[in-house]
């Protein structure tokens, strides 16, 4: 797994540099000007690990068994990464600032629902989602071998008497590169597992950090 981060991380590293090359135009003058950075670039720096959280997920004789996620946010393209297993597949997950603002939507949707009672027990399906948001997912079972772009919904479901949990389903598609299937994944949390989540992707905890960053490279 860990030989799979670094293999990814060096990816988006060039991915990185392609990036910046991108930015720069050129003068009549010849002379060369660099774009100012949009909300998808908060830094040149590598991505740094941020805390483990905890999940569920539940087999199919429905024991409810625990799924702990590595977490990382890349400042150069804002996104956060979560890396975990699956079945048999490793699993990388890319949520950008836009999916991000998506997801937590759908986390303030269920917990606003959750407290004041509002959750009766019925079957998730693809029509009474709380939100729908795009993601792209990569996956294999001796590494990250496929990706594709997919979407995930937040929906809930009862695992256990009076305790609805909520649940993030991601969708099967195709890879990029063929026509190999992602894996569909029910990913569950308790609302406490959904408080340390939040406080994890923190976008303010990024922003601060960075500037952390850039403090030090620049401090004279």
């Amino acid at each position: 797994m860990r030989k799979n981060i670094i293999r990814l991380a060096a990816l988006c590293a060039v991915f990185a540099i392609i990036l910046a090359c991108a930015g720069c135009t050129t003068t009549s003058k010849g002379e060369t000007t660099i774009r100012e950075p949009d909300e998808n670039f908060l830094g040149d720096f590598k991505p740094f690990q941020l805390d483990n959280c905890m999940a569920v997920t539940k087999s199919l004789s429905g024991t409810i068994i625990p799924k702990e996620m590595e977490m990382y946010f890349a400042p150069r393209q804002n996104t956060v990464e979560a890396y975990f297993s699956y079945g048999m597949d490793k699993i990388a997950v890319v949520f950008t600032l836009e999916e991000r603002v998506a997801f937590k939507e759908g986390i303030m949707a269920y917990m606003e629902a959750y407290n004041a009672g509002n959750l009766p027990e019925r079957a998730p399906d693809r029509k009474n989602y709380f939100t729908r948001t795009p993601v792209t997912v990569a996956w294999g079972v001796m590494g990250l071998s496929y990706s594709a772009d997919t979407y995930v919904r937040i929906n809930y479901e009862y695992l256990e008497r009076e305790k609805p949990y909520f649940v993030a389903t991601f969708e099967s598609a195709n890879a990029k590169k063929d026509d190999t299937a992602s894996p569909k994944m029910d990913i569950y949390f308790t609302p406490s597992q959904l408080e340390a989540l939040l406080e994890t992707i923190d976008q303010d905890e990024f922003q601060a950090r960075v500037d952390e960053l850039n403090r030090q490279a620049y401090e004279w």
